[in-house]
Order: C-alpha cells, then sequence, then structure tokens
C-alpha cells in the first residue's frame, strides 16, 4: 500500500493474483444468500472437512431444471453422508425470483441446501459466483474435503461425469 486518501487506498504492485476457480486451487472465503432471511452465508464453514458438491443454477435455466431428476437421484444415495454435503446456488435477476425459485424446489422436491445471489450482486468480493469464475449454468463445481476444487465443468451434458466423479471420490 502506497498511501489511503479515503475513500481510496493506492497498490504500488500487488503481483502474480492467482486464480482462485482453476481445478487445484483452494476454495477462497466465498457466501452467497440465504433463501429464506436474503442474510448472507459463509459457505467456508459449511463446507470445511466435507466432500462438497455445488450445482450453480437458476430459475430461468431450462437445462438446469432438466438435470434436476438426475440430481435428485444422486442427493438420494448421498444425503444421510456426513461427511458429505450437497449445495445449489441459484444466479436470479432479483429477489422477487426467489418465489419462483422456491416455487421449483418444492414442486421438484429438492433436498439439498440452496442458497442464492442476485445478478448485481454476482461481482460481490466473497460472491461465489465472482469468486469461482461461475459464467455458464449449470456449472458443476467438486470441491475435496481438504478445500480443493477438483473437478469444474459448465455443462449439462456433464451432470452424469460430475456425479460418477464425485461417487468415486467419496468412496475411494
Amino acid at each position: 500500500m502506497s498511501k489511503v486518501k479515503h475513500p481510496n487506498i493506492y497498490l504500488k504492485e500487488v503481483g502474480f493474483l492467482a486464480d482462485s476457480s482453476s481445478v487445484g486451487s483452494f476454495v477462497p472465503a466465498i457466501s452467497a444468500m440465504d433463501l429464506n432471511d436474503n442474510k448472507p452465508v459463509s459457505i467456508n464453514g459449511l463446507i470445511k472437512d466435507k466432500y462438497v458438491f455445488i450445482d450453480f443454477w437458476g430459475s430461468w435455466c431450462g437445462p438446469c431444471i432438466q438435470s434436476i431428476p438426475k440430481l435428485r437421484s444422486f442427493y438420494e444415495r448421498i444425503k444421510d453422508r456426513t461427511d458429505v454435503l450437497m449445495l445449489g446456488v441459484a444466479k436470479e435477476n432479483n429477489k422477487k425470483d426467489i418465489e419462483k425459485l422456491k416455487k421449483i424446489i418444492g414442486n421438484e422436491k429438492i433436498g439439498w441446501l440452496n442458497l442464492w445471489l442476485a445478478d448485481k450482486e454476482k461481482e460481490g468480493v466473497t460472491s461465489i459466483i465472482n469468486k469461482l469464475a461461475v459464467e455458464a449454468y449449470p456449472t458443476y463445481l467438486i470441491i475435496d474435503n481438504k478445500g480443493k476444487i477438483v473437478y469444474k465443468e459448465q455443462s449439462i451434458y456433464k451432470t452424469e461425469e460430475a456425479i460418477n466423479l464425485f461417487m468415486k471420490l467419496i468412496n475411494e
């Protein structure tokens, strides 16, 4: 830091900036919003010492909705394991879309934890969408129990591949 002149902080050189979104990286400090009270949830506490499968989706995303039956079947196989977390993170246009999202979660009998982020909040400093560079939907992300990203793919055609890799990882 070279100087502080409110409201700015001036930096001389930050050096190499690591990409915290790629396979092999450790998960940075990330958050998303609770569906019920719209308060931020620190995801790092939720995933500590767990194998984590994250489905990035949205109520507006046809391919995301289409993948739900496969994900629901997958969830039924892992839901009783204490060393595993399945998490959905929905990017929505705004808070009023949350009711549509909740309706889909109810109608589709989605039993895993779901959080959300408004499109305008995706650029936030700890935004999970920003920090993990999610640019297409659905995106599947797998994190090992040490907090390292071991898989990241952005395609409905990768749903089964992601599920199979996760099952192999947790059964080794």
